[in-house]
């Protein structure tokens, strides 16, 4: 059974969706493990750096009102071993005005869709998640068996970190007991006292499920996003020779070793 792993902060503009989307890249890409990444925000950036900005198919609000199936709604990325099913701006709609039996049975519904459809030989279910605490968050959470954590090293952050357990703990009690912090991943590291200050304080408070390494500021991650592919394929297709690929191959087998999903490297070709 897939381990679904939500990717999360209370915070927006953290690099949240770069880190799911290239984590999912090192994990399909490197870990050959078969990964599904689900774009559970409304403004759908995973979607457009994957897919592109005109993408027509069909979305999770279609699975979520029984139009299709999951597995009709999965589109692969660069090769089989990574697919994404597509978000859509209109799940914003599920959030207006639903009363709280609504929004109960909205969150049970994404969870129990998730248990049932995900493809068995699926190996890891990534789930990018907005950065308020409303509805969509908190299904996510109740559908994953863990979360991660993306933070910039600054102080907003570690508000974001306080607001997100705050949430993590509340879906705990009504829908998954279960949910387990799989790891930190800080994002956004530049060479200056300050960040390296904050680095520092998020190492010790959660050096235990902090993965390594940080992430740096590298423009080749904003020219994989363009060329709408993670890093990892961005890399292989042509041969840029960065360092920021094997970051996120690292970070990925961090993850896979801290929860225990098969590991089996793969040489680039050529």
């Amino acid at each position: 059974m897939a381990r679904k792993i939500a990717i999360a902060l209370q915070k927006g503009g953290v690099g949240k969706t770069s880190v799911a989307v290239n984590l999912a890249g090192a994990l399909a890409g490197d870990r050959a493990l078969r990964t599904v990444l689900i774009d559970m925000d409304s403004q759908c950036n995973a979607t457009s750096h994957l897919l592109g900005d005109e993408h027509r198919g069909a979305t999770l609000s279609d699975v979520l009102r029984g139009e299709v199936a999951l597995t009709e709604a999965l589109v692969s990325c660069e090769d089989d071993r990574l697919m994404v099913l597509p978000g859509a701006a209109d799940l914003v709609a599920f959030e207006r005005g639903g009363d709280d039996p609504r929004r109960a049975r909205t969150i049970l519904g994404v969870r129990d869709l998730l248990q049932r459809e995900i493809p068995e030989e699926i190996d890891v279910v990534l789930i990018d998640t907005p950065p308020g605490g409303g509805l969509w968050l908190q299904a996510a959470l109740a559908a994953a068996d863990g979360f991660v954590i993306v933070a910039w090293p600054d102080g907003f952050s570690a508000n974001g970190i306080l607001a997100l357990l705050d949430t993590v703990e509340q879906v705990r009690t009504a829908y998954n007991p279960d949910l387990s912090l799989d790891g930190l991943i800080i994002n956004h590291v530049r060479n200056t006292n300050g960040h390296r200050g904050y680095a520092d304080v998020l190492q010790d408070i959660y050096g235990d499920v902090l993965l390594q390494p940080a992430i740096p500021v590298r423009s080749v991650i904003s020219d994989a996003r363009d060329a709408c592919m993670p890093v990892e394929y961005y890399e292989r297709r042509y041969r840029s020779h960065s360092p920021t690929a094997p970051i996120f191959r690292a970070l990925a087998a961090g993850l896979a070793e801290r929860v225990g999903l098969q590991a089996a490297p793969l040489a680039m070709s050529g």
